[in-house]
């Protein structure tokens, strides 16, 4: 079976989206005999948004089974320069239940995996959120550190609220468009509207 981790490196190539806490880690010197001590935010890294990140009242986490967050997926390619659009995905066939991450110029250009954040990425307009919440899929992942536009929240909007998780920060460079196992457990911490995971693909899929 091949595995394909689709994480990003925490204090390498993470990106801190602007307003929100900055991965730092403090190393210890050998005499002092000490943990590293790391500091960190939910939405550091490669991570998972629960509808409680933009629904007051909304699902968190912990609120999820654990089966949530291993399901079938498809890694569908966007070429779009701009943003992934519904009228990208008229071809695409998809089953309710699933996980589509999409690839894109941000995984091709090594922008997930800068270190350094960019208001110019490829994000997921409202339309195409609108038809993954319209075919019943249970998570949508994007390989950048947030799936709208910069300044805009429609595409959290529409997916949290409508009780999709939401997969941001995936590098998806090499992994080819098809069929996987999403495996993507996040930190088990109480009330957590979003958590950092160790996000990985299988091949092959779950039937």
């Amino acid at each position: 079976m091949a595995i394909h981790d689709i994480s990003v490196i925490l204090g390498e190539q993470n990106i801190a989206y602007p307003g929100d806490p900055a991965f730092v880690r403090e190393k210890p010197t050998p005499e002092a005999r000490e943990a590293m001590k790391i500091t960190i935010g939910a939405h550091s890294g490669t991570h998972l948004d629960a509808p409680a990140h933009h629904v007051p009242g909304g699902k968190c986490l912990d609120d999820f089974p654990l089966d949530s967050f291993v399901l079938p997926a498809q890694v569908v390619e966007v070429f779009d320069p701009e943003a992934v659009r519904a009228a990208d995905l008229e071809d695409v066939a998809v089953r309710p239940g699933e996980a589509i991450l999409f690839r894109t110029g941000n995984s091709h250009s090594g922008r997930v995996i800068s270190g350094e954040f960019s208001d110019r990425y490829v994000y997921i307009s409202a339309d195409a959120a609108q038809w993954c919440v319209d075919r019943g899929l249970a998570l949508v992942g994007l390989d950048y550190i947030s799936v709208d536009r910069y300044g805009d929240t429609a595409a959290h909007r529409i997916l949290l609220g409508a009780g999709l998780l939401v997969l941001e920060g995936v590098n998806l460079a090499d992994v080819r468009p098809g069929r996987y196992t999403l495996i993507c457990f996040p930190l088990r911490i109480k009330g957590a509207e979003g958590s950092p995971v160790r996000a990985v693909l299988t091949d092959p899929a779950l039937p």
